[in-house]
């Protein structure tokens, strides 16, 4: 089943009593994790109605116990199990696999909603084949086809109430790529500088829409000032491969931090409105002694890359990049 499936299901109220959501392609996982919640506990729900459990640590009887318990508010309980990224544990499968076969056995008249996420699944394994229908196996892989990705920008408007005129999703994937955390901001910034149930134009892509061959920098100082660590390291090893001088990098994201940190203390920095409110937001994420740090850490980093230290410039980087960005 694919995600766009599984939102169809949902969305005719049809609940299945076991769930697989596994897959590389993060934001899809936890998106279809927040749906499946959304629609068994609802957007307000009580803690005895759900049990989420640390696949790292957890015990193959408490999950069994878990999924056994009855709701003390006569509803259906959630119980999810997040697995862990690494490591081999053949007793929690083979819990896992006793869990699925009880719950569609009794899948007419199911108490409980069990749901597994994983990043990484094995498809041959028998505790993944026991998702087998009435339970499920949502597939979140990313998005390679044009078609996909397509869908996947229409899909993003259609949420956010705008509509997108002719060109625009072609120019948007063509100046964003195809991460699909990145497209979901740029079209959460295209939804705010056009307005609800407005048009977006390719006029206003070209605007707000930094083009990742010739500007890939304004991608990694907004995955940084967002908060997104992984989707940072992507872009800098991006940067880095495409040629651009360590210097070079490292003078933008001092620049950026410069800004932020000015703003953070009440100061005017010049740009665009847009540009302007975005980063105003960025610098509220930091407290101001956090700013100063990142500022020194910067300064560490120019003197590595100067030959003054005991690491190499590219870990330099990855490791301000990674630090910047919590």
């Amino acid at each position: 089943m694919t995600p766009q499936e599984l939102e169809e299901e949902l969305g005719a109220s049809k609940i299945r009593p076991a769930y697989l959501i596994g897959g590389v392609e993060g934001l899809l996982r936890e998106d279809c994790r927040g749906a499946l919640r959304r629609a068994v506990l609802g957007d307000k729900f009580d803690a005895f109605q759900c049990d989420f459990i640390d696949g790292s640590t957890a015990t193959p009887s408490a999950i069994l116990d878990a999924t056994k318990v009855i709701s003390m508010l006569g509803e259906r309980r959630y119980v999810e199990l997040r697995m862990a990224a690494t490591g081999k544990r053949e007793k929690l499968f083979q819990s896992i696999q006793q869990v699925v076969v009880e719950q569609s056995n009794s899948s007419k008249d199911f108490t409980c909603v069990f749901a597994v996420i994983a990043d990484k699944v094995d498809a041959r394994a028998s505790w993944v084949k026991s998702f087998k229908n009435p339970a499920v196996f949502v597939r979140c892989d990313p998005l390679k086809a044009r078609s996909a990705l397509t869908s996947f920008v229409r899909g993003e408007a259609k949420r956010r109430n705008i509509v997108l005129g002719t060109g625009v999703v072609e120019s948007l994937l063509e100046r964003a790529g195809t991460d699909l955390l990145v497209l979901r901001g740029e079209i959460e910034k295209l939804a705010l500088l056009a307005g609800e149930k407005a048009k977006i134009t390719e006029s206003h892509v070209r605007e707000v829409v930094a083009d990742v061959a010739e500007e890939p920098i304004w991608d990694l100082t907004d995955a940084i000032g967002a908060g997104y660590p992984a989707i940072a390291l992507r872009v800098l090893k991006r940067i880095i491969e495409s040629g651009a001088p360590e210097p070079v990098i490292l003078g933008a994201l001092a620049s950026h931090w410069r800004k932020l940190l000015r703003l953070r203390h009440g100061d005017d920095v010049p740009g665009h409105p847009f540009a302007l409110k975005k980063l105003k937001g960025q610098a509220e994420r930091y407290p101001l002694g956090r700013l100063e740090d990142g500022l020194r850490e910067i300064w560490e980093v120019d003197e590595i890359l100067k030959g003054r230290g005991l690491i190499g410039p590219r870990i330099a980087l990855e490791r301000l990049v990674l630090n910047l960005s919590r």
